[in-house]
């Protein structure tokens, strides 16, 4: 609302056009109960242009669900790290949790980064903090960024750990799409 200055008015009046977020629609539903006093009409009914609806409790017409059978399953999907409360999260909200531990698969525990890490290019010259447990801190330093080698995608990037130099060739995902790979026979 804010960021797109709608007023209250406004949204009412529009609920039947807004690209609402999943999150807000299963709100609406009813997925996390009624809240007191109920859903405001017509907004309610307006946003969710007739789709079905929780009436009660909204865990009252699950199936059972067998936690040891859902976390071997999860363990079987995404790996050995999954624990009892990855199992409750997935219950709960099984293609959020799904998504996340796809990029947990992917990427690691990115929680233990900052957010500057994330969202902005990295700055040559500047020193990250990546604090991996307790009493164990590393400093980053990025030096250089090599040339893209046009036949593989990769290039290499040059940064400081600790003070020491270091050399990691990754590919760039920006040109990979480009480079034509061929695989080599298997010499066995």
């Amino acid at each position: 609302m804010v960021s797109n200055k709608l007023t209250k008015q406004d949204v009412i009046e529009n609920a039947d056009s807004l690209n609402l977020p999943t999150s807000v629609m299963q709100f609406l539903q009813g997925y996390l109960g009624e809240p007191e006093g109920g859903f405001p009409e017509p907004f309610r009914s307006k946003a969710l242009k007739g789709a079905p609806v929780v009436k009660g409790r909204p865990g009252a017409t699950l199936e059972p669900l067998d936690l040891g059978t859902t976390k071997r399953e999860l363990r079987e999907k995404f790996g050995s790290w999954i624990t009892d409360r990855d199992v409750m999260s997935y219950a709960m909200y099984p293609a959020v949790f799904e998504e996340y531990a796809a990029h947990y698969n992917k990427y690691g525990d990115v929680s233990i980064l900052s957010s500057d890490m994330i969202f902005e290019p990295v700055k040559i010259g500047r020193e990250y903090i990546y604090d991996k447990e307790k009493g164990k801190r590393f400093y980053i330093t990025p030096v250089a960024i090599g040339q893209v080698d046009p036949k593989t995608a990769e290039q290499d990037v040059f940064f400081e750990l600790n003070g020491e130099p270091k050399r990691l060739t990754v590919q760039n995902k920006s040109t990979a799409d480009k480079v034509v790979t061929r695989q080599k026979a298997n010499p066995a």
